[in-house]
């Protein structure tokens, strides 16, 4: 596959995946500009929340990259049949479970226990959506002749 395809191909998963990221994660981005809006005693504007939404959205792009950098690597030598519904799903929860554990590894251990436990939930949360991303990947990329009914 010649390179321009790949990365057409990379961006477009990314695009995906930042879009069901948002989609999956604007209650928490409205939930953040209505704790902002209270934390300082300001009523904002309605179209600053705004702002806030495109943090969810980078996420996903980035795993959505990501994502599609392990595809690009896994079907490189044996093609499709290596790329089953099982395989990517459990890739897309490693790499949604990763970043997260580490981050709130480092905080626990630099801030102390009471950070550990909104980042393992985050973890787990980000783990969940990754991998219900990865299989609708999954299901895009298959031609419908070749998805198992069973």
């Amino acid at each position: 596959m010649p390179p321009f395809r790949r990365v057409r191909a990379g961006l477009t998963l990314g695009s995906l995946w930042a879009a069901g990221w948002s989609l999956l994660l604007s209650p928490w981005a409205y939930w953040r500009w209505y704790e902002y809006q209270r934390a300082f005693d300001v009523r904002r504007p309605a179209w600053e929340i705004v702002i806030f939404f495109p943090t969810p959205a980078i996420w996903g792009l980035i795993r959505g990259l990501a994502f599609a950098a392990i595809i690009a690597f896994m079907g490189r030598g044996g093609g499709k049949p290596r790329l089953s519904l099982f395989r990517l799903t459990a890739w897309g929860l490693a790499s949604g479970l990763v970043a997260p554990a580490f981050f709130g590894a480092v905080l626990a251990l630099s801030a102390g226990d009471g950070v550990l436990l909104p980042w393992m939930v985050l973890a787990l949360v980000s783990a969940a959506i990754n991998a219900v991303l990865a299989a609708v990947s999954w299901a895009l990329l298959t031609p419908r002749a070749e998805i198992p009914l069973r």
